[in-house]
């Protein structure tokens, strides 16, 4: 008799465990829903709510990280995923944002060495982008040569990303690299042809370097290609105007 109750509550605290479980789910995919909208400020008492009947999933920290990323607490932001990381040591989305806040509060070396363990994932979705944001703290702290080999793996891996391409170009000027820096921009301008951020910088590198043909070139393409919205238009026509070669 007494092993048939000792049976029964175990199956009890099973069941109240699991309708936990349940509950949990239920509040956490609201915050979840809630944390991609305008009332994402909402997404946080979904989360908290979350924990209260499963304070152990790691996947709920993570949320109320992001939640206090996009509020931009970065404390708080780097709390919870450490605890979300402590609970999922081997998540490497976690390692990203933890590296991503590092890099943000200027500890790029440190923000490096969790970079560098995402990287040793070969699932992880986007190298590319891992690679350009070591490619960047390099930068940052003046590891120019560092920065060159990540930006490159970078391109390897997808050579449509702009910003790569741009800081790869600012990096061989930082070195006085400029034919380098002139065909990094060249580049990427065939792969992206109508890109006008990269026209723009490309006419004005021709403008600094005195080349100023090739310069307004690339500039009054922007005029004739790109919206009169757009920054790079207004930028371009500056230019032009500087140049004597524009007329309103």
């Amino acid at each position: 008799m007494k092993k048939i109750f000792n049976v029964s509550i175990c199956l009890l605290i099973l069941a109240c465990a699991g309708k936990n479980i349940e509950k949990s789910d239920v509040h956490y995919k609201f915050g979840l829903a809630y944390l991609n909208t305008e009332s994402y400020y909402r997404s946080l008492g979904e989360f908290e709510k979350a924990l209260k009947y499963n304070p152990e999933d790691d996947r709920i920290y993570f949320g109320i990280s992001t939640f206090y990323l996009k509020k931009g607490d970065l404390d708080n932001a780097k709390k919870n995923i450490l605890k979300a990381i402590s609970l999922n040591e081997n998540n490497t989305t976690y390692f990203n944002t933890y590296a991503s806040i590092l890099a943000a509060k200027k500890n790029y070396e440190q923000a490096s060495i969790y970079w560098k363990k995402v990287l040793k994932d070969p699932h992880y979705p986007s190298h590319a982008m891992i690679y350009y944001n070591l490619g960047y703290a390099s930068y940052e702290i003046g590891k120019y040569n560092d920065a060159v080999h990540y930006l490159e793996k970078s391109l390897m891996e997808d050579e449509s990303i702009i910003r790569t391409h741009m800081l790869l170009y600012r990096t061989y000027n930082q070195f006085g690299k400029y034919f380098d820096a002139e065909s990094a921009l060249k580049r990427a301008l065939i792969i992206n042809p109508l890109s006008a951020t990269l026209k723009l910088e490309l006419g004005k590198f021709y403008y600094k370097k005195g080349d100023y043909g090739e310069a307004a070139a690339h500039f009054n393409d922007i005029k004739e290609t790109t919206n009169k919205s757009n920054p790079e238009y207004s930028e371009a026509i500056e230019y032009l105007k500087n140049m004597g070669l524009y007329n309103e």
